[in-house]
């Protein structure tokens, strides 16, 4: 994953580094030691690349409005085509005044943050899952694991944790049990359990607001059981989702070395109950591995796309929009 730069890459002190995801949107100038933290883009609202533009230009005139020559951008659901790719690009390269902006898959940019560059398999969880890998060898393909979306995937996540609890108040409810220490932190926080559904469906920021549960069902995972199995469950999907990662690195890995899984996000805080008990689970799998806590950010990550070299970012799926032309 390393690369050094080229004579055209930018220079650091004049990039603007945007984070978008779940829980919100993350704006870092390179020349500042300062990070502005808005809220997430919302997608079931339409119109993405305004809303981002938007928050974008929010964060940077947050920052003073400082020279910036380019614009990185890690987000979940990188556009496919150059249309896509434009439409997204351009109104962020406006309102910042640049002429070259870069998206990535925010599974690249987390596992740059997470890695440092190295390689090995990166495990980020927030509000979602971001899993991606590559083998020590140079020319290897970026694996995506999971990464799929509230909808389809992001098992373990925060989103997945909040919505599995709930879903055990109700059941607990609906089949009589006592009411656990689980069930009275839901009904302090999300109200009476037989209008839950409804108002769940009704709210436009239902993911950000489920996810919302996930550090409280961590706390009481070492002191009531449906908590901790919750959190059991989570651990387990998410253990699943880095042996994937590590089976499809070590494969094409030159050597036996332990294969480098680290772990980032909020959710996986070093020290945390999760944490540890995905450490124990990847150490017993099937894979020889080496489980360490990330060295860096997502955000850091977005920041690490400037000083790639073009061949670098082509090969790992960066898409470029530079005055109205996308590569």
């Amino acid at each position: 994953m390393n690369a050094a730069p080229d004579a055209g890459t930018v220079r650091a002190g004049h990039v603007l580094a945007v984070d978008s995801g779940g829980s919100g949107t993350r704006v870092r100038h390179s020349g500042l030691d300062r990070v502005v933290e808005l809220p997430p883009v919302a997608w079931a609202a339409g119109d993405v690349p305004a809303q981002l533009a938007t928050t974008v230009a929010s964060g940077w005139a947050t920052l003073g409005g400082p020279a910036t020559n380019l614009v990185a951008v890690g987000i979940a659901a990188t556009p496919g085509t150059d249309a896509e790719v434009a439409r997204l690009a351009a109104p962020i390269a406006e309102v910042v005044g640049v002429h070259e902006v870069l998206v990535a898959n925010d599974a690249l940019t987390g596992h740059l943050g997470a890695l440092g560059g190295d390689w090995g398999v990166s495990l980020v969880v927030g509000t979602g899952v971001a899993c991606a890998g590559t083998s020590s060898d140079r020319d290897s393909e970026l694996v995506v694991v999971d990464g799929y979306g509230p909808l389809l995937g992001d098992l373990g996540s925060a989103y997945w944790i909040g919505r599995t609890a709930l879903r055990a108040v109700l059941d607990d409810d609906l089949d009589g049990l006592p009411p656990s220490a689980l069930t009275a932190t839901v009904l302090e926080r999300c109200g009476p359990l037989a209008s839950l559904p409804s108002r769940v469906h009704a709210s436009t920021t239902a993911v950000s607001d489920i996810a919302g549960l996930a550090p409280v069902v961590a706390l009481l995972a070492d002191e009531d059981s449906r908590a901790r199995d919750v959190m059991e469950q989570a651990a387990r999907h998410l253990a699943t989702t880095a042996e994937r990662a590590v089976r499809l690195v070590a494969s094409s890995a030159a050597g036996d070395e332990p294969v480098p899984v680290a772990l980032g996000g909020k959710v996986l805080n070093p020290g945390s109950w999760l944490a540890q008990r995905l450490d124990q689970l990847l150490v017993a799998g099937p894979h020889a591995v080496a489980v360490r806590p990330a060295v860096g950010t997502p955000l850091d990550g977005v920041s690490r796309l400037a000083v790639l070299d073009p061949a670098a970012r082509s090969h790992h799926g960066v898409r470029t929009w530079s005055d109205g032309a996308v590569r």
